[in-house]
């Protein structure tokens, strides 16, 4: 596989100052950032990257760095999606791999908080900064930002969106986005209907991808797409299903029940959480966002969450009617009265039940 170095020059003017720690040099930790992004992060942002990285770090890396256009990773909750999405940035804007590149979160405030992470390593990381000739271009908000790269300029934009805004037409200076990155933009609400969760995935691998810049045009432009496990049918769950993706899944725990970031959680501290999750009959949710994985109440197609009441029942051409009997002991004709009456309204006005 052609590294990062080889594939995309970097018009980096190697500093020729001393030895910044007694054994590399800066001019060579730009080599070495070029071909390890795990070096580049420890070596450039020390104050970000105070823990020892996670060994499934690598494998995302492999997965980022790939020739893959579409890469999607379900992740435990505490996996430092964004922080890695940052810093995964923070390098396409170094080496000047992209051009346009565009933030996608839940809400527009979520990518907001990324981009103002990049202005103010831009302004007080000098280290980063003045290694890669980067400064404030024209553009400079927390929804969009210009950064200047090198001596000769080359503008790079980032572009804070959520998913209720729109995609389409994004166009700077000729440059539509090489690189769309999806950072967790789902969550229980917007999860909890079909019709929700449609709407999500439409926007996703709809307006979204189609904005991503063509192969013929950017051969290295790269669609993400990271999100905590929510439910069967969301989005990174079916991106699962399409053949179109790269889909790689974390759980908090090794195939061998060890720690996955030993470093951040113990082995002993992740058992004793889950235990405590038992005890409390919340096991379902610690399998979804902790191992990635669903039991029986998120794959039931009858949830009582959901389940909705009427004070006045609805008119009988709008309902749907079923009758439920416990053949032991036989029912009393009273009771098969009371029964035929218990009905599901289907629709009625803007009040609406999932169950029909």
């Amino acid at each position: 596989m052609e590294t990062l170095e080889q594939t995309f020059p970097s018009p980096v003017q190697f500093p020729t100052s001393p030895p910044t720690d007694g054994q590399v040099t800066l001019a060579e930790a730009v080599r070495l950032g070029a071909v390890d992004a795990t070096f580049y992060s420890q070596f450039f942002f020390t104050k970000t990257c105070r823990q020892k990285p996670p060994p499934f770090f690598r494998e995302m890396d492999a997965a980022l760095e790939g020739g893959d256009r579409y890469v999607a990773m379900m992740l435990f909750r505490g996996a430092a999606k964004t922080t890695k999405v940052r810093l995964y940035v923070s390098r396409l804007i170094a080496f000047a791999i992209s051009r346009t590149i565009v933030l996608v979160g839940k809400s527009q405030d979520q990518s907001r908080r990324s981009v103002e992470w990049l202005m103010r390593a831009v302004e007080f990381n000098p280290l980063w900064a003045q290694t890669f000739q980067l400064r404030k271009g024209k553009k400079w908000t927390s929804e969009e930002i210009e950064i200047f790269h090198g001596t000769d300029g080359v503008p790079i934009r980032v572009i804070a969106l959520g998913i209720t805004g729109s995609t389409r037409g994004i166009n700077v200076d000729d440059f539509r986005p090489d690189t769309i990155i999806v950072d967790d933009p789902s969550d229980e609400e917007n999860t909890a209907t079909p019709e929700q969760r449609e709407k999500t995935d439409d926007f996703i691998n709809g307006s979204l991808r189609n904005s991503l810049a063509p192969a013929s045009e950017a051969p290295h432009a790269k669609m993400i797409f990271l999100q905590t496990l929510l439910h069967g049918d969301d989005s990174i769950s079916r991106c699962k299903k399409d053949p179109l993706w790269r889909f790689l899944r974390f759980s908090c725990f090794t195939p061998d029940g060890e720690s996955a970031w030993p470093d951040r959680w113990t082995t002993k501290a992740l058992i004793r959480e889950k235990e405590s999750f038992i005890e409390r009959g919340k096991l379902h949710l610690w399998m979804r966002e902790m191992e990635c994985q669903l039991l029986s109440n998120e794959l039931s197609a009858f949830r009582i969450e959901q389940l909705l009441y009427w004070d006045i029942l609805p008119p009988r051409e709008e309902s749907t009617f079923f009758l439920s009997i416990d053949p032991v002991p036989p029912p009393s004709e009273r009771e098969l009265e009371r029964s035929e009456e218990r009905r599901v309204g289907k629709e009625c006005r803007s009040r609406w039940s999932p169950y029909h």
